[in-house]
């Protein structure tokens, strides 16, 4: 059985118990095929618990016999960094585009986050990226390595198309109204919440925005059906999951220009993205989805993205790192 060692900056916790259902959907399909999995989680609470963390995986990379690590944010590849495993990284977009304020504007912490991910490009035996736009944003030198992009996929026996009369019942939310679902957790800056509230303020008052932080992911599943537009006002995503699972719905999207978002709803009627922040033009985006309805064409589109079907690409890139690690080691 080969031995895997994860490494995360999230993961569930118990006063997170919502957090990243995609990598526990992977971690779980890879033991079922036969890995052994760690995960070892880096927490962000505060530098000196990052710095016990990383001191504890030293011990434990030294200690197991890893097959290779798989690291997710690319800044964790540095603190796993050793001469022997091979590292694949998978960047999901905050490690290459950094914090921000609630301006938008680039932190501090920002800056480094970018600057030592970068590194990792260098580092990692194989790079994922979970968009193209996020790809493009390394150094040169890393286009000679393994690089693939491979975005992360949603669960496609939650997120499904149901009845929105039903779902409005199973939530008591009023059937005549129009509600906006704001896509992903309102108390993140990079969220852009600030611009959500200036769309809302610019409709009439029978639209409604639904607010949701770390919400279950059922729950989530069930807004989905019962809202009339999902709202995205981020200032940089990678590949936003909470889109496909909108989509997959038949929830039309409205999104700032972030991501793989263009790409996703390119061909699906009533989903628009907004390359300036302008509130009011967002808005006139908003009424005219709306107009036009929901279809099923969106559904029809993310049966490329399941999980299943995105979480086997990853296993290849499992497999073609064994076989050559074997090979190396020969």
């Amino acid at each position: 059985m080969k031995k895997v060692l994860i490494v995360t900056s999230e993961y569930p916790t118990e006063s997170r118990q919502n957090d990243v259902p995609w990598l526990i959907e992977q971690v779980t399909n890879f033991n079922k095929i036969g890995f052994d999995t760690t995960v070892y989680r880096i927490p962000n609470e505060s530098i000196l618990k990052k710095i016990k963390a990383a001191i504890t995986l030293r011990k434990l990379i030294k200690k197991r016999r890893f097959s290779f690590i798989h690291c997710h944010w690319g800044y964790n590849t540095i603190i796993a960094y050793n001469s022997t495993i091979p590292i694949i990284t998978t960047f999901h977009g905050s490690d290459l585009q950094g914090d921000v304020k609630e301006d938008g504007s680039p932190t501090i912490k920002g800056y480094i986050i970018i600057f030592l991910s970068r590194i990792s490009t260098l580092l990692s035996y194989h790079n994922i990226f979970v968009s193209s736009r996020l790809a493009r944003s390394v150094p040169k030198k890393v286009l000679n390595k393994k690089n693939t992009i491979i975005p992360m996929g949603y669960d496609s026996k939650l997120f499904k198309p149901i009845n929105k009369g039903v779902a409005r019942d199973m939530l008591k939310l009023d059937q005549k109204k129009k509600y906006i679902l704001f896509a992903g957790n309102y108390s993140k800056s990079v969220k852009g919440y600030s611009l959500a509230i200036k769309v809302i303020n610019s409709l009439d008052k029978s639209y409604e925005l639904i607010k949701l932080d770390y919400a279950s992911h059922k729950a989530m599943a069930t807004y989905m059906n019962a809202s009339d537009v999902l709202l995205m006002t981020s200032y940089h995503e990678g590949a936003p999951v909470i889109v496909k699972e909108a989509l997959a719905c038949n929830l039309p999207v409205i999104s700032t220009d972030v991501g793989d978002v263009k790409e996703l709803i390119k061909y699906v009627p009533g989903s628009y993205v907004s390359k300036k922040r302008d509130p009011k033009k967002i808005a006139n985006m908003i009424t005219r989805s709306i107009e036009i309805g929901s279809t099923n064409v969106g559904s029809k589109i993310m049966r490329n993205y399941t999980a299943k079907k995105l979480n086997d690409r990853v296993l290849g890139i499992y497999l073609d790192t064994l076989q050559n690690n074997w090979k190396s080691n020969d």
